[in-house]
């Protein structure tokens, strides 16, 4: 049986959907991956994938740079008739279900991965650009399965009326490799603070520069790493120029890619993610996989992962001075921070591990394909 996966990039790809992808194959599925070209294809040929490069670009889009999309993808579907396909996260899900239903591809499964930039900005002309995006979700989903990882974006759709609860499942997240991600002593020295992610300012980035501005000038001894690339297709995408201000005032240091982050995690001994939404975050489960405490926002996704007082701290959104709270109450309890971090790999193994994920979202193609 022929299995497609859709995704805006190679690196996400290879970041969150590399080991299902692999279960899938040893399973008996021909795996096949059509994303935006990027600098992975021949990692991913090497697994025994197709690799399908198409045109296919995140950020503001214009209604003819849509249509030639779905026009490609319509192609790339009609070509190579696959027996399910698996969108993963707006764009793909958007411009993939149409291609797919112009195809005659019926078994069609979407993940929403949460709701971004465009379900987050303020305005007259955000909310116009939120009731088209709306409404092309309740086309693009209708007569396919429908993946959420967390409960709150489940309810959204609902809600509004974008799918009908029958044809939804919550599977949380991609899962995290229990064996790669392992507890480790926190170093001696200074704590440090680590973010892993995209630099947006809707991860809650300028909150975590204020927090630790704040908690500099009451003395405290730590450092806070940034672990991840710009995005400049994101409108939330933060400038260099602001990110090496954060710099030079000595407030953080910005690692940029990283393709292998469990060292980070091993010298690290707090994750942090104050950001203002998620489906469910990786960074957050690779953190608490390596038994290390969490501090993280109380919004969708990130609640999810984090148990406030058991195995991290939640804080409202948009709050330095909440965020640098929490963040003191573990700089300053090294012992705190472990049994936090022991619960946190506890609460993993029970929920959040590949064995766990991997399992759920076979069944479902097999349930979807039978």
């Amino acid at each position: 049986m022929r299995l497609l996966y859709l995704v805006t990039e190679d690196l996400y790809f290879w970041s969150h959907r590399l080991p299902l992808a692999r279960a899938a194959r040893d399973a008996g599925y021909e795996v096949l991956v059509a994303t935006a070209p990027g600098d992975l294809r021949a990692r991913i040929e090497s697994e025994g994938f197709r690799y399908f490069p198409l045109q296919l670009r995140r950020g503001p889009r214009n209604p003819w740079q849509h249509l030639a999309a779905v026009r490609e993808l319509t192609r790339l579907y009609r070509y190579e008739r696959p027996d399910i396909v698996h969108h993963v996260s707006m764009l793909p899900v958007l411009a993939g279900s149409i291609a797919a239903r112009r195809a005659g591809i019926t078994r069609v499964v979407n993940t929403v991965t949460g709701l971004g930039h465009v379900f987050l900005a303020q305005g007259a002309a955000a909310a116009l650009r939120r009731a088209l995006v709306q409404r092309a979700y309740r086309h693009a989903l209708a007569h396919t399965r429908v993946v959420f990882q967390n409960r709150d974006d489940l309810e959204l759709f609902t809600q509004r009326r974008l799918v009908r609860p029958g044809q939804c499942v919550i599977i949380p997240g991609s899962g995290v490799d229990t064996d790669r991600f392992v507890p480790t002593p926190e170093p001696e020295g200074d704590p440090m603070i680590l973010y892993t992610g995209r630099m947006l300012w809707t991860k809650g980035l300028r909150e975590l520069a204020a927090a630790a501005r704040i908690l500099k000038r009451r003395g405290l001894r730590f450092q806070v790493v940034l672990a991840g690339r710009r995005d400049e297709a994101n409108p939330a995408c933060l400038s260099e120029h602001e990110i090496r201000a954060w710099e030079g005032e000595g407030l953080l240091q910005w690692a940029g890619h990283v393709d292998d982050i469990a060292p980070l995690l091993r010298a690290s001994a707090i994750v942090c993610l104050p950001s203002y939404r998620e489906g469910l975050p990786l960074s957050l489960l690779e953190g608490a996989a390596s038994a290390r405490p969490l501090v993280a926002t109380d919004v969708p996704g990130c609640r999810d992962v984090v148990r406030d007082g058991v195995n991290g701290g939640l804080v409202p959104a948009c709050a330095p001075d909440s965020l640098a709270a929490a963040l003191r109450v573990l700089l300053e309890d090294r012992d705190l921070r472990r049994t936090m971090g022991k619960a946190g790999r506890r609460l993993v193994l029970q929920r959040f591990a590949l064995q766990h994920v991997i399992p759920a979202t076979l069944a479902l193609y097999q349930q979807h394909g039978g």
